[in-house]
């Protein structure tokens, strides 16, 4: 696992342990970490859109979700949200990049990769529960998406539905899968620079 490098770039380090573990070998070599820097152009700040794009950009469909925590740390107290209780890492749970804030109150970005939740902090070694992180904020699952042979392009296929009744995460997948649905409210640009902290 790709750890940190230094205390804001759990971003840079969470999108190489994503892209690497669902199969984008671009990224897997020594170089790996300046590549990913120069394509988002800075180390840290990395905002849950730019982790959409830079998955989508790779051939994979990211799915955002605002979890039970982002009305608390968004400022956006009517927002609705997805019941985070079914996002226990797991036998056949989806993938995907969590977005959580630590026990010292900094917003932190973690990979997991669909058993375990892996931290990009150096001081964490093992991997973690969900449950060890003051809030789950938002998540962007990461789904697979078919090649267009004759182009090499990605093609999804996408299917958005008009409303979601309260539902569990699994239900939001099922029936929930633009490529890239931006965050409300500008949440991430407006907390830009508390992204990316670790532990």
């Amino acid at each position: 696992m790709i750890k940190q490098r230094s205390w804001g770039d759990c971003g840079v380090a969470t999108l190489l342990n994503a892209l690497i573990d669902n199969g984008v070998s671009e990224f897997s070599g020594p170089d790996g970490y300046d590549k990913m820097v120069a394509l988002l152009g800075r180390d840290s700040g990395i905002t849950i859109q730019e982790v959409c794009a830079v998955l989508y950009s790779n051939g994979l469909v990211p799915v955002y979700l605002p979890l039970d925590g982002f009305a608390a740390e968004s400022g956006i107290h009517s927002a609705f949200t997805i019941d985070q209780s079914t996002l226990t890492p797991g036998i056949d749970q989806p993938k995907c990049i969590v977005q959580v804030k630590t026990k010292s109150g900094l917003l932190h970005m973690l990979y997991c990769d669909g058993e375990h939740a892996l931290d990009p902090a150096v001081n964490v070694s093992e991997p973690q529960y969900l449950g060890d992180y003051e809030a789950i904020v938002d998540a962007v699952f990461i789904l697979p998406v078919e090649q267009d042979q004759s182009e090499n392009k990605p093609a999804p296929t996408i299917t958005i539905t008009n409303t979601i009744d309260s539902c569990s995460i699994s239900q939001a997948l099922e029936h929930w899968t633009p490529p890239i649905i931006r965050h409300r409210g500008g949440f991430t640009s407006n907390r830009k620079g508390s992204m990316g902290e670790s532990l």
